[in-house]
């Protein structure tokens, strides 16, 4: 099954606009609608006609969850309408904290949802600082230890405050570059550094 983790913003209502974000590099993100969210265009662009996915959602216990939440659903709701797909929401609910046992708490969720034969996305926009490195731990997991289960696409949602611009980046070959430096430090070949420079090349 397709499964994508997102995180609810904190933003207070007046912050939480809606825009259309810019896809950078990756066409499949380009969604001509306004939304509040980046999950959206990823949904958009990765989830086909009658097929039916499920959404990890984490929500922090904080003040302007709740709301933004419902706003999230609302707007999920209408996408299903315009593609007509399914997507099934799950709440990772964790306490509104940076503690290492929160974190912990926040990746042993995620992994217990995630399956053999998933095929695993992600957007890495919201949340604490220690989210997208938590997500990035599940993710890895997942990859390395679950049978047949694959990254599909890793987003960040971008909104520059001098032009007021919203973009969306596709990160997924981040992900695939740690792969590869854990793999290369594994062999240890004599010039690390030299054969990592010749990939990005």
């Amino acid at each position: 099954m397709k499964k994508f983790i997102t995180t609810v913003p904190f933003q207070p209502e007046n912050k939480l606009k809606k825009q259309v974000y810019k896809a950078m590099e990756n066409e499949k993100l380009e969604y001509n609608r306004e939304v509040s969210f980046p999950l959206l265009p990823l949904l958009h662009g990765y989830v086909m006609q009658g097929e039916e996915v499920e959404i990890l959602v984490i929500k922090h216990e904080q003040e302007n969850t709740d709301r933004n939440f419902q706003v999230m659903q609302e707007q999920i709701a209408e996408l299903e309408k315009e593609c007509g797909c399914k997507c099934r929401t799950k709440i990772i609910a964790v306490p509104y904290n940076d503690l290492i046992d929160t974190q912990l708490a926040i990746f042993g969720k995620l992994i217990n949802e995630i399956e053999d034969e998933d095929t695993l996305y992600a957007c890495m926009t919201y949340g604490t600082k220690p989210i997208p490195l938590v997500e990035m731990m599940a993710l890895n997991y997942a990859y390395r230890a679950k049978k047949d289960t694959s990254i599909g696409c890793i987003t960040y949602g971008q909104v520059d405050f001098q032009t007021g611009e919203a973009r969306i980046y596709d990160m997924t070959p981040l992900f695939y570059m740690d792969d590869i430096v854990t793999k290369i430090a594994e062999m240890k070949v004599k010039n690390p550094a030299e054969v990592i420079k010749k990939i990005l090349e």
